[in-house]
Protein backbone atom coordinates (compact mmCIF):
# COMPACT_ATOMS: atom_id res chain seq x y z
CA UNK A 1 0.00 0.00 0.00
CA UNK A 2 1.35 3.43 -0.88
CA UNK A 3 2.06 6.17 1.67
CA UNK A 4 -0.78 8.25 0.20
CA UNK A 5 -3.27 5.40 0.66
CA UNK A 6 -2.13 4.91 4.28
CA UNK A 7 -2.61 8.63 4.93
CA UNK A 8 -6.11 8.58 3.40
CA UNK A 9 -7.00 5.52 5.48
CA UNK A 10 -5.86 7.26 8.69
CA UNK A 11 -7.84 10.42 7.88
CA UNK A 12 -11.01 8.38 7.34
CA UNK A 13 -10.61 6.53 10.65
CA UNK A 14 -10.31 9.74 12.72
CA UNK A 15 -13.55 11.71 13.05
CA UNK A 16 -13.19 15.30 11.88
CA UNK A 17 -13.27 17.96 14.58
CA UNK A 18 -16.31 20.13 13.99
CA UNK A 19 -17.60 22.97 16.13
CA UNK A 20 -21.12 22.22 14.93
CA UNK A 21 -20.84 18.55 15.92
CA UNK A 22 -19.41 19.46 19.32
CA UNK A 23 -22.19 21.98 20.05
CA UNK A 24 -24.85 19.41 19.10
CA UNK A 25 -23.28 16.68 21.25
CA UNK A 26 -22.64 18.89 24.27
CA UNK A 27 -25.19 18.04 26.93
CA UNK A 28 -23.47 19.98 29.72
CA UNK A 29 -23.80 23.77 29.41
CA UNK A 30 -20.86 24.53 31.69
CA UNK A 31 -20.33 28.02 33.09
CA UNK A 32 -16.68 28.98 32.56
CA UNK A 33 -14.82 31.95 33.99
CA UNK A 34 -12.16 33.30 31.63
CA UNK A 35 -9.50 35.53 33.23
CA UNK A 36 -7.66 37.12 30.31
CA UNK A 37 -6.43 40.69 29.88
CA UNK A 38 -5.88 40.75 26.10
CA UNK A 39 -9.12 41.66 24.23
CA UNK A 40 -8.39 39.55 21.15
CA UNK A 41 -7.78 36.45 23.30
CA UNK A 42 -10.98 37.23 25.25
CA UNK A 43 -12.97 37.21 22.01
CA UNK A 44 -11.31 34.09 20.63
CA UNK A 45 -11.68 32.00 23.80
CA UNK A 46 -15.23 33.12 24.58
CA UNK A 47 -16.26 32.60 20.94
CA UNK A 48 -14.93 29.05 20.93
CA UNK A 49 -16.50 28.25 24.31
CA UNK A 50 -19.89 29.56 23.24
CA UNK A 51 -19.67 27.61 19.97
CA UNK A 52 -19.20 24.47 22.11
CA UNK A 53 -22.39 25.32 24.00
CA UNK A 54 -20.65 26.60 27.13
CA UNK A 55 -21.23 29.92 28.87
CA UNK A 56 -18.20 32.22 29.15
CA UNK A 57 -17.83 35.05 31.67
CA UNK A 58 -14.82 37.31 31.00
CA UNK A 59 -12.73 39.16 33.59
CA UNK A 60 -9.50 41.07 32.94
CA UNK A 61 -7.23 40.08 35.84
CA UNK A 62 -6.76 37.84 38.83
CA UNK A 63 -8.44 40.23 41.29
CA UNK A 64 -11.58 40.28 39.18
CA UNK A 65 -11.45 36.49 38.91
CA UNK A 66 -11.36 36.15 42.68
CA UNK A 67 -14.28 38.58 43.08
CA UNK A 68 -16.30 36.65 40.51
CA UNK A 69 -15.59 33.36 42.31
CA UNK A 70 -16.67 34.94 45.62
CA UNK A 71 -20.01 35.95 44.11
CA UNK A 72 -20.99 33.04 41.87
CA UNK A 73 -20.36 29.39 41.12
CA UNK A 74 -18.49 28.37 37.99
CA UNK A 75 -17.60 24.95 36.59
CA UNK A 76 -14.08 25.88 35.48
CA UNK A 77 -11.62 28.77 35.32
CA UNK A 78 -9.38 29.48 32.33
CA UNK A 79 -6.67 31.68 33.85
CA UNK A 80 -4.12 33.70 31.92
CA UNK A 81 -0.80 33.45 33.71
CA UNK A 82 0.43 37.00 33.03
CA UNK A 83 -2.10 39.75 33.84
CA UNK A 84 -1.92 43.20 35.42
CA UNK A 85 -2.88 43.85 39.06
CA UNK A 86 -2.76 40.15 40.00
CA UNK A 87 -1.33 37.41 37.82
CA UNK A 88 -2.86 33.99 37.36
CA UNK A 89 -0.47 32.18 39.68
CA UNK A 90 -1.16 34.50 42.61
CA UNK A 91 -4.90 34.40 41.92
CA UNK A 92 -4.80 30.60 41.90
CA UNK A 93 -3.05 30.55 45.28
CA UNK A 94 -5.82 32.75 46.72
CA UNK A 95 -8.54 30.56 45.18
CA UNK A 96 -6.97 27.44 46.71
CA UNK A 97 -6.60 29.09 50.15
CA UNK A 98 -9.37 27.68 52.40
CA UNK A 99 -9.47 31.02 54.24
CA UNK A 100 -10.35 32.98 51.09
CA UNK A 101 -13.98 33.86 50.39
CA UNK A 102 -14.27 32.03 47.07
CA UNK A 103 -17.24 29.68 46.95
CA UNK A 104 -15.40 26.66 45.53
CA UNK A 105 -11.72 26.23 46.46
CA UNK A 106 -11.49 23.00 44.44
CA UNK A 107 -12.64 24.45 41.11
CA UNK A 108 -10.64 23.31 38.10
CA UNK A 109 -8.16 25.95 36.93
CA UNK A 110 -6.47 25.81 33.53
CA UNK A 111 -3.51 28.08 32.82
CA UNK A 112 -3.63 29.98 29.54
CA UNK A 113 -0.07 30.74 28.63
CA UNK A 114 2.43 31.52 25.95
CA UNK A 115 4.97 29.68 28.13
CA UNK A 116 4.46 25.95 27.74
CA UNK A 117 7.90 24.60 28.52
CA UNK A 118 8.29 21.58 30.77
CA UNK A 119 9.44 23.62 33.79
CA UNK A 120 6.59 26.08 33.35
CA UNK A 121 4.01 23.30 33.64
CA UNK A 122 5.39 22.34 37.04
CA UNK A 123 5.20 25.98 38.17
CA UNK A 124 1.49 26.05 37.29
CA UNK A 125 0.82 22.78 39.09
CA UNK A 126 2.76 24.00 42.15
CA UNK A 127 0.56 27.12 42.23
CA UNK A 128 -2.54 24.90 42.31
CA UNK A 129 -3.57 24.82 38.65
CA UNK A 130 -4.92 21.58 37.21
CA UNK A 131 -3.84 21.88 33.60
CA UNK A 132 -2.55 24.32 31.01
CA UNK A 133 -3.23 25.35 27.45
CA UNK A 134 -0.64 27.03 25.26
CA UNK A 135 -1.42 30.12 23.22
CA UNK A 136 -2.32 30.69 20.50
CA UNK A 137 -5.48 28.79 21.32
CA UNK A 138 -6.95 26.43 18.76
CA UNK A 139 -10.52 25.14 19.15
CA UNK A 140 -9.74 21.43 19.29
CA UNK A 141 -7.12 21.79 22.05
CA UNK A 142 -9.40 24.12 23.98
CA UNK A 143 -12.28 21.66 23.81
CA UNK A 144 -10.11 18.74 24.90
CA UNK A 145 -8.60 20.61 27.86
CA UNK A 146 -11.92 22.10 28.98
CA UNK A 147 -13.85 18.82 28.87
CA UNK A 148 -10.98 16.99 30.59
CA UNK A 149 -11.16 19.47 33.49
CA UNK A 150 -14.91 19.94 33.91
CA UNK A 151 -16.47 18.30 36.94
CA UNK A 152 -18.47 15.15 36.21
CA UNK A 153 -21.96 16.21 35.21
Amino acid sequence: MSVENEHEKMEKSVPAFSLETIAKENKYPAKILVAEDFPVNQEVVSGFLESFGFSAHIVENGLQAIRALEEDYYDLVLMDVQMPEMDGLEATRVIRDPDSKVLNHDIGIVALTGHALQGDRQRYVDAGMNDYLAKPIDPESLYIVVTRNLPAS
